[in-house]
Order: C-alpha cells, then sequence, then structure tokens
C-alpha cells in the first residue's frame, strides 16, 4: 500500500491551524505525526502496512531534511527490492560525522562515504546496489545476508525506469549483478573483519534462489551441516511440463519444497486463478514429481527460519548432517 501525500506544518499554518490545533488534531486521531513538522491523514495511516508507515517516515525525512540523506544499508535494500525479512525498525542513512553519526530515535546514521558508490532511486539518495548489498552481506546473519546476495545476482528484475515505488517489492530493481561487480564492492568496505564476512556469503551465494524463503532456507540447512542439495532440478510431468523443485537430494531421491504464502495469495500470479485452483494445481504438479519415485517434503516460513524445526524436518526425512557450521558469527540477531 501506498501512502497518503505527506502535509507539512508550514502548509497548515498557512490556512490558520497554529500549534494548539496541530496538537489536538493529532490527539483525535485525524493527523498522524510521522516526523517533526510533518503528518499523514489518520484514517489512511490506520490503513498502511509496516512497509507503508516506514516509507512515509523515509520521505518525511527525505522531505524536511535540509541536505537529502543518503539512505543504505536495510532502507535502501527495500528501494532496491533485495530481500530483507520482515520490515525495518529504523531508516538507515550514511554520515561522514566520525563521533557516531548525530543518530536520533528512528534513524540511525552509519559513517561512510557520501558521494562514491550514491545514486538516485525512485527521488531518494541511495547507496547504489551493490555498495547496499555488499554493505548488508557484511552486517546481517549468514542466512539473512544470503538472501540479500542472493537477489542482489538474480536475473528476473524490474526495470527502475518502469517501476513504480514500493517498499515491499517481490523482485529486485536494475540489473543484476555480476560476481566480479559485487568482489569489487567488498573491496571497499572499510575492515577487514566485514570483508571476510560478506566474501563468505558471496562464495555460498547464488544466481538460481527464486525468492528469500529459499534462501534463507538453503543457509540453514548449511548451518545444520545437511549436504548441499541441488537447485531448481526439473522434472518432467506427462503434461508435458517441467516441473523445477527448490531443493533436490539425489542420492536419497528426496525433494523439499519452501511453502511461502505468494505462490497461493498474490493476485497476478497464475493468471489470477483462484486460491482453490492454485491449491489443486500444485497437488497435481507434486503428484507429477513422485511419479518419479522420489518424496517430496515441504516447509514454512516458520520452519525455514527456526534451526530446531528445520533439523527435525530434514531428520525425519531421512537426511544425516555433519557437523553443523552454525556459530555465534553466523546467528547474529538482524539489526533493527
Amino acid at each position: 500500500m501506498t501512502f497518503s501525500r505527506l502535509i507539512r506544518s508550514s502548509e497548515l499554518t498557512a490556512v490558520g491551524q497554529d500549534s494548539r490545533r496541530l496538537s489536538h488534531e493529532v490527539s483525535s486521531g485525524r493527523l498522524v505525526r510521522v516526523r517533526h513538522g510533518v503528518y499523514v491523514d489518520g484514517t489512511h495511516w490506520s490503513q498502511m502496512d509496516d512497509w507503508a508507515r516506514y516509507g512515509a517516515r523515509a520521505a518525511a525525512l527525505n522531505g524536511s531534511a535540509q541536505t537529502p540523506p543518503v539512505y543504505s544499508l536495510q532502507t535502501a535494500g527495500l528501494l532496491w527490492g533485495l530481500w530483507l525479512v520482515g520490515c525495518p525498525e529504523n531508516l538507515h542513512a550514511v554520515t561522514a560525522f566520525k563521533n557516531g553519526g548525530r543518530s536520533k530515535p528512528g534513524v540511525k546514521r552509519h559513517i561512510g562515504e557520501l558521494d562514491a558508490g550514491v545514486t538516485t532511486l525512485f527521488g531518494f539518495r541511495v547507496t547504489d546496489k551493490a555498495r547496499t548489498a555488499v554493505e548488508l552481506m557484511a552486517r546481517l546473519p549468514f542466512a539473512h545476508a544470503v538472501a540479500v546476495a542472493d537477489s542482489s545476482r538474480r536475473t528476473q528484475v524490474d526495470d527502475p525506469d518502469r517501476a513504480s515505488l514500493d517498499w515491499k517489492r517481490d523482485h529486485p530493481v536494475g540489473p543484476s549483478l555480476g560476481l566480479d561487480e559485487l568482489r569489487a564492492a567488498i573491496g571497499l568496505l572499510s575492515s577487514t573483519t566485514q570483508k571476510h564476512r560478506a566474501r563468505t556469503v558471496l562464495n555460498f551465494s547464488s544466481d538460481l534462489s527464486e525468492s528469500a524463503g529459499e534462501s534463507i532456507s538453503r543457509a540453514n540447512i548449511h548451518i545444520l551441516g545437511y549436504p548441499p542439495p541441488e537447485l531448481q532440478h526439473a522434472f518432467s510431468l506427462s503434461s508435458g511440463k517441467r516441473a523445477r523443485t527448490d531443493f533436490y537430494w539425489r542420492e536419497h531421491l528426496l525433494v523439499a519444497e519452501f511453502d511461502g504464502l505468494g505462490k497461493y495469495l498474490r493476485h497476478d500470479w497464475h493468471n489470477g486463478s483462484s486460491i482453490e485452483d492454485r491449491v489443486m494445481e500444485e497437488k497435481r504438479r507434486e503428484n507429477g514429481i513422485r511419479s518419479h519415485g522420489v518424496r517430496v517434503i515441504r516447509w514454512e516460513w516458520a520452519d525455514a527460519v527456526d534451526l530446531n524445526r528445520l533439523g527435525r524436518i530434514l531428520a525425519e526425512a531421512g537426511l544425516r548432517p555433519s557437523i553443523p557450521v552454525a556459530g555465534s558469527v553466523l546467528q547474529l540477531p538482524v539489526p533493527p
């Protein structure tokens, strides 16, 4: 959902609404204060999801600051459509100050370059796609960083000249990034530790993953020490179609599918067919895969992000882990 037009206090005072009147409008819920001097219609605000509200806060800061901020990390990542899990709590922006960046409630500032590696996207100044991706790869927990890396390499992306502003985008924006381009961006990171973390993520990344859920699942399979699956293995169906599977362990004749809600709920998928028709189509597809003598298991978001639950599903399917590679570095909490 997009946000309604931002209302500035200067516009309201120009038509005779003083500060006391503004306070009353906010108290009554008719206006919502997004940041100092910037408001949104209260009714529309109540209908906005977390991502639209986040976008409203970004637009408010962008329009009220003397110098428009350079958004980075999660804020830039959302604009680029990189696969971030959940809506961030804070806006993230670059600063040249060495004293910690003058962060304020709701806005985290990070020391960095304000000119090189900066571009404009949907009217916002942002770190460019490569810089955004590698900075996230260097800071996020391993599984979340893998999702970002995978999405940055996706070849099916939205054209930035035609795409509309959407803070909850399904597809990345702009050309896919090549390995050499990402390696070059990693080389510009400020610390050896960040470079090592980003390279570890990049070496594990793949351009075959088709969703954040698949990327998170694959990374957690690795953390748990289970054997790596083949990605997007295709089975021929009796209908003449080919069914690509998320994960396939050939030695175990085992297929695994990540079940995100998108395949069932998005109105623009499967030619707008009903949820019931999509469920039946998926059932027929699975039966066609099973006809090749393989077993099929499935998991959802709650399983993909929980190491214990995912490990139990894989173990019950007959897979056996080697030594898990999970560690404190891989399991860091996601920054707000």
